[in-house]
């Protein structure tokens, strides 16, 4: 019995598929858009018009090929992270292909070099506050929706993903908590609310109303067209709210910010660095210790001091 399909065309559908069915809704859309970059740039310059082509390219002519790929990202100035990130895109589909027997070919190209978290301190506290003013300063519905969303994201440290997935049925006000779906993993997971998430979310809630569904949604004029806000919808939101305060940040600037500060507030109520992992949620306490290190800018501290060594106003002139 064949259990997988024959012809070339069955088996790029296939491939596909199950490739992006096999991740999260957050890295499925990102990889969608990644695969589509990658076909715009084969169909261009290589007119390759389609998977099955692809598929049968010979391992120089694949690689050959990725190589143009990210030569061409790099020349339009892409991040490096950004660069790095569709090219694995492009690589895990290949490995797929190779599990499936779809193809022997392997891609050879290496990622670009790249430093991860460079900004680890988002907006900085002044300027989230002034967020926070600002948002509630719109309309009594928008005010009260975009205030429980940085509440929540700075609060709680929440990725993007994490938020916008949230329904009504993961807040549980009683038990003091809402459940999200972590990066990487299968299952939900509790946090604890603080009471000025709890506060945040009763008032949004209580406009919203409590119909099962996405806990944050557009705010379009008709409420029966209302859909469950998406991570482009809440990039914009708080980028705009960021420029209302003459700050540039994203969603994942507010997460940034938010383990900043909780290292800080770590250290100075006797809680060990280990335990801010429960915060941020990162696997690693290498990850972590990055936004340690950014905040204590040893750096900076090193360099006055070096400079203090020699001032010059105390020069002899003579």
């Amino acid at each position: 019995m064949n259990l997988l399909p024959i012809t070339a065309d069955a088996q790029a559908a296939t491939l596909i598929s199950t490739f992006l069915s096999s991740k999260g809704p957050a890295t499925r859309e990102a990889y969608r858009q990644d695969l589509k970059c990658f076909q715009s740039y084969l169909l261009k310059v290589h007119q390759i018009e389609s998977v099955q082509r692809l598929l049968s390219l010979l391992p120089g002519e694949l690689n050959f090929a990725v190589l143009g790929y990210r030569d061409h990202l790099v020349e339009k100035a892409f991040s490096p992270s950004t660069v790095n990130r569709r090219l694995g895109a492009v690589r895990s589909l290949f490995k797929l292909s190779r599990l499936l027997g779809f193809t022997s070919v392997r891609i050879e190209i290496s990622n670009i070099k790249s430093e991860s978290y460079r900004d680890t301190k988002g907006p900085g506290l002044p300027a989230f506050k002034r967020m926070l003013s600002k948002a509630a300063s719109q309309s009594y519905e928008k005010a009260a929706r975009d205030h429980a969303i940085l509440r929540l994201l700075f609060d709680l440290a929440l990725r993007a993903s994490e938020l916008i997935e949230l329904d009504l049925c993961h807040v549980e006000f009683e038990q003091k908590r809402v459940s999200i779906k972590g990066k990487g993993r299968t299952q939900r997971e509790f946090l604890s609310l603080p009471a000025t998430s709890i506060e945040a979310l009763k008032r949004w809630i209580a406009i919203r109303g409590f119909d099962a569904g996405p806990l944050f949604a557009n705010l379009v004029r008709a409420t029966n067209q209302r859909k469950r806000l998406t991570r482009t919808g809440l990039y914009k939101l708080i980028r705009w709210l960021g420029q209302q305060v003459d700050v540039k940040t994203r969603p994942h600037g507010v997460r940034h910010l938010s383990i900043t500060e909780a290292c800080k507030a770590a250290q100075n109520n006797g809680f060990a660095l280990e335990e801010v992992l429960d915060h941020s949620r990162h696997k690693s306490i290498v990850t972590l210790m990055i936004y340690r290190d950014r905040e204590r800018d040893a750096q900076g501290a090193i360099s006055t001091l070096v400079a203090n060594t020699i001032l010059e106003d105390k020069i002899d002139q003579s």
